[in-house]
């Protein structure tokens, strides 16, 4: 197993890093060519994720070594961020489960929309900042894949 994961604002990062830590697993990030930084960044990012404009990635091959990889992403226009969009649709063929950060999206339309566009991705878990349920989510991740 190994994790992947975008992060503009470092949450979904620390998230990764810790469940990277728990599993005892290899984290790599993917990254794209756009500038998020900022007010500006966060406006353009919601229209790339909303017009599913494309964006040119790179990850870590070794990523991709393994039977199970958990994708981390942010929640942008209630789906994933641009890059990891890419990386779920470049890799169909990979078993995946998806993990959202959030500061409070309606997660049941996110998972709504994730599975219509992403059908090969088999289960997925979202944590919300606001209500303070990281630590939660990643127990009962942790419990779900220890054994695997």
């Amino acid at each position: 197993m190994s994790i992947v994961y975008f992060s503009r604002t470092h949450k979904t990062q620390n998230v990764a890093k810790k469940l990277g830590q728990a599993l005892n697993l290899g984290v790599y990030q993917i990254k794209d060519d756009k500038n998020w930084k900022g007010f500006f960044g966060f406006i353009k990012g919601g229209f790339y994720a909303s017009t599913n404009k494309p964006v040119r990635i790179e990850y870590d091959q070794e990523a991709l070594d393994s039977h199970h990889i958990f994708v981390l992403s942010p929640v942008w226009a209630s789906g994933p961020a641009p890059a990891v969009r890419i990386f779920l649709n470049e890799n169909k063929d990979k078993n995946m489960t998806l993990v959202y950060t959030c500061d409070g999206s309606n997660l049941e339309k996110v998972y709504e929309n994730s599975r219509k566009l992403f059908p090969h991705v088999k289960n997925y878990y979202g944590i919300t900042h606001r209500l303070k349920d990281e630590d939660k989510i990643l127990e009962r991740i942790v419990k779900a894949y220890k054994e695997d």
